[in-house]
């Protein structure tokens, strides 16, 4: 089950609030984080996103819907710990996310997530969809 542990109350743009959620993942950091990482992959999970590009510099071309509009923006990876973490912000403003895989014991990862999207149960819900991707995988 996905938990929402609620907005950390920053809104960054009037169309955007800082969601954070978590859901427990019955697969090892391993693949959770490698999923989550192979960019290529967000739109099969993540609500409003169309496609993420690796782009030759390094930077993320996506592309979605926000509000209701088509909307494309690139972004940076800030971090990447092997197993343990991904973070990206937008070029053009604060936006971003941080996702961070906890193991919980070899087949158990929490996968924690704090993302600025427009609404917070989008966030929880891509959460959920994450887990039975990662869970019907090979």
């Amino acid at each position: 089950m996905t938990t929402p542990i609620g907005d950390t109350g920053e809104d960054r743009d009037a169309s955007m609030a800082t969601a954070v959620a978590q859901v427990d993942v019955a697969v090892a950091a391993e693949r959770a984080y490698a999923l989550w990482v192979d960019v290529r992959n967000l739109p099969s999970f993540m609500e409003g996103i169309e496609s993420v590009t690796l782009l030759e510099d390094g930077a993320l071309s996506w592309v979605g819907v926000i509000d209701g509009r088509r909307t494309e923006w690139q972004a940076e990876v800030v971090e990447q710990v092997q197993n343990a973490a991904f973070e990206w912000k937008t070029t053009s403003s604060h936006a971003g996310g941080r996702v961070e895989f906890i193991e919980l014991a070899p087949q158990r990862t929490r996968v924690s997530a704090t993302i600025e999207w427009p609404d917070r149960q989008m966030v929880v819900d891509s959460l959920e969809r994450f887990r039975k991707i990662a869970e019907s995988g090979p």
